[in-house]
């Protein structure tokens, strides 16, 4: 009687555990694609530093497998689980004891893909998701708990995979339809959001940019971001302004494409849409697209933070436009912790506007008609804000 009580125990509990694990994966789901397709906010809760970020695993080349984000397959896969812990729990098959054991090797196949997927986080691509982690752990103590209330006797490991082809044909289609039903929801959300549009500008834009003049581009000349250490094969060049919205919806899938490709060097340059710093522009506006433009630049030069400041720029784009300047060149003081005086000094140097003034002439010099102007290995890519569409490309000057 105990041993029955405590089975009921450790079974609800799983079966509590994977739930949550089908809530975090249906998260992770759900980022993967407002990455993919440009709609995610610039920061997520996803995002905890460099090396603690969900943007590198679901930008890389590991995050799909035939095209279905591994997010959502294991949200079905647990979902499987599920269904198989309801099954022993409430006792609703002939065999419950080889229903106990179906269920244990579900939850070890879990266990088993979460171990591959975070020795590729950990080893790979040196940066782990927290959500995946979080994804990982619950695996690891369901199969702990099955162990423990179910003690499944694996020496019939072979009758049951017989079984499964023969009198349990249902555990097999049940465990195949998972995946199945996985890529046809997958197209269903992919479609809803006009996914088919994003593909077929992915092969018009691969023929654009291959047909683009290359453009003489100083990749010494902005901030620059490359994971890895050798020398890039592959530079991605933004041209952007601080204030564009469409530069701050660019800004998560770019980084994220540098990040989960260690020879990718992503350079941002700035292109201020005002006429004060730009002499692309024909019209002056109140000097604040130049202001922070400054404040990014020499961020960089005065203490390495450039970066930081790029990032809580555009983090906080909304509330920038109508907060005075003082106020905003405060608040990166404090976020950076750089010294305001030298900032300050830095910003109102004659050789700082000349840069970002140079900067912007490069933009000109390459013809680029708004920001984001993406260029990849010097040629303009139309689109390249989507994540596809760097992929594909990428993969291009690969072969």
């Amino acid at each position: 009687m105990k041993n029955t009580a405590q089975k009921k125990t450790l079974s609800l509990l799983a079966l509590v555990f994977t739930l949550a694990a089908i809530g975090v994966y249906l998260f992770l789901y759900k980022h993967h694609i407002n990455l993919k397709l440009g709609l995610g906010a610039s920061s997520s809760i996803c995002n905890v530093s460099e090396k603690l970020n969900c943007d590198t695993a679901a930008s890389s080349r590991y995050s799909e497998l035939f095209g279905t984000p591994i997010a959502l397959l294991g949200a079905f896969t647990s979902g499987l689980l599920l269904i198989f812990l309801l099954l022993t729990r409430y006792e609703l098959t002939e065999n419950s004891e080889r229903t106990e054991r179906f269920t244990f090797y579900i939850s070890s196949f879990i266990l088993a893909v979460s171990l591959i997927m975070g020795g590729i986080s950990f080893f790979i691509l040196k940066s782990a998701c927290p959500f995946c982690v979080a994804a990982y752990t619950l695996a690891l103590v369901t199969w702990i708990l099955l162990w423990i209330a179910f003690r499944p006797d694996l020496s019939r490991l072979g009758d049951d995979l017989r079984d499964m082809v023969t009198t349990e044909k249902w555990v097999l289609g049940t465990a195949v339809s998972a995946p199945i039903l996985a890529m046809i929801v997958n197209g269903m959300v992919l479609d809803s959001y006009g996914y088919e549009r994003i593909r077929q500008e992915t092969e018009s834009s691969l023929a654009a940019w291959q047909n683009s003049p290359a453009q003489n581009l100083d990749p010494q000349q902005g901030l620059q971001f490359q994971v890895g250490q050798g020398e890039a094969q592959v530079t991605l060049v933004e041209f952007a302004d601080f204030l564009c919205g469409h530069c701050k919806a660019a800004y998560p899938a770019l980084h994220a494409f540098a990040k989960s490709h260690p020879d990718v060097k992503l350079v941002f340059k700035n292109f201020p849409l005002d006429g004060a710093c730009n002499a692309a522009v024909t019209h002056q506006g109140d000097g604040k697209r130049c202001e922070l433009s400054y404040a990014a630049y020499c961020a960089e030069k005065v203490g390495k933070k450039g970066w930081d400041t790029h990032h809580y720029i555009f983090d906080h784009q909304e509330e920038l436009y109508s907060k005075p300047m003082p106020e905003v060149v405060a608040e990166i003081c404090k976020q950076t912790g750089l010294d305001c005086d030298q900032l300050k000094s830095c910003m109102q140097s004659e050789d700082t506007h000349a840069a970002i003034k140079a900067m912007a002439l490069e933009g000109e010099k390459a013809k680029i008609e708004g920001t984001p102007a993406i260029f990849m290995n010097g040629k303009s890519l139309p689109g390249g804000q989507f994540l596809p569409i760097l992929e594909n490309t990428y993969r291009t000057i690969k072969k």
